[in-house]
């Protein structure tokens, strides 16, 4: 790995007002990576930068079935919100819409940056709410869904969150029963 770290020190200019940085003299130690095949003589060389490429064209198909899959979705009830917001998720992220009269925000969250998510049940709805672990923003609440689908939402976030916890890559898989298996891994279990 090359280091790519850098100090100002040496291109301050020590005789201009306001100690400036001198931009003829700064530049970046920083390389390109070779991303080009080896040459026409090394022909192991070839085929091994070819089975790179081949599999990193395949990872990146599967990350975009998966991102494709909606795991679960669910809508705010209508008449105690009179904008709904609505809340979907995929294998790598949160993306939750909050409405307002005229304007809408579309917060997203990678699965992997997530701190916790949380079910707040009320008499008669449930409420989501997902914090990011670097906490950048206030959590995130989506209000007036029913008990059943709140819960049912929690589940498939905290077992996509402890599988992004313990490394394993979701793209990979393809099972058929995928959401069951998400669901059992974010399982509360009450002791």
């Amino acid at each position: 790995m090359q280091d790519t770290s850098f100090s100002l020190w040496p291109y301050i200019d020590d005789s201009s007002p306001g100690d400036q940085i001198s931009n003829s003299s700064f530049q970046s130690s920083r390389t390109e990576p070779n991303v080009t095949p080896p040459s026409m003589g090394d022909r192991q060389g070839q085929e091994e930068f070819f089975k790179q490429k081949k599999l990193m064209e395949k990872k990146f198909s599967d990350l975009i079935d998966k991102s494709n899959q909606v795991l679960f979705q669910a809508t705010s009830f209508y008449p105690f919100d009179l904008f709904p917001d609505e809340i979907a998720v995929n294998v790598n992220q949160i993306d939750i819409k909050k409405r307002e009269l005229f304007s809408e925000k579309v917060h997203s969250f990678l699965i992997k940056n997530l701190a916790h998510v949380t079910v707040h049940a009320g008499i008669l709805f449930s409420d989501i709410i997902v914090s990011d672990a670097a906490m950048v923003s206030q959590p995130i609440v989506v209000k007036y869904l029913k008990h059943s689908v709140a819960e049912e939402g929690r589940r498939i976030i905290e077992g996509l969150m402890v599988s992004a916890r313990y490394d394993i890559d979701l793209t990979k898989l393809q099972t058929p029963d995928f959401k069951e298996k998400v669901k059992v891994i974010g399982q509360a279990s009450y002791a």
